[in-house]
């Protein structure tokens, strides 16, 4: 059964399953509702909200997290590229 996950516990989740900056999964995830809905879709990490479904996949260099949104009523779907910055001067 999926269950509700509260903002920050989201952000959490995503950015470890991601590999993301939290503060990059924060921004990514500005425009979705407080409480987002987790499951896995075709090996996809999906995170289901009122808004639509927000998708966050690694592609195979494992560099960028491809999203796509998909509104639950019938509009364009929205793909968005998030490229992971890498942490300079170590």
């Amino acid at each position: 059964m999926i269950r509700l996950l509260s903002r920050e516990k989201l952000i959490k989740d995503v950015s470890k399953d991601t590999g993301l900056d939290p503060d990059i999964v924060a921004t990514i995830l500005q425009s979705y509702d407080k409480h987002i809905q987790k499951g896995v879709l075709n090996g996809e990490i999906v995170y289901l909200g009122m808004l639509g479904k927000l998708r966050l996949k690694k592609l195979a260099n494992g560099s960028k997290i491809r999203i796509s949104a998909t509104p639950y009523f019938r509009k364009e779907i929205q793909n968005a590229t998030v490229c992971k910055h890498k942490k300079e001067g170590s």
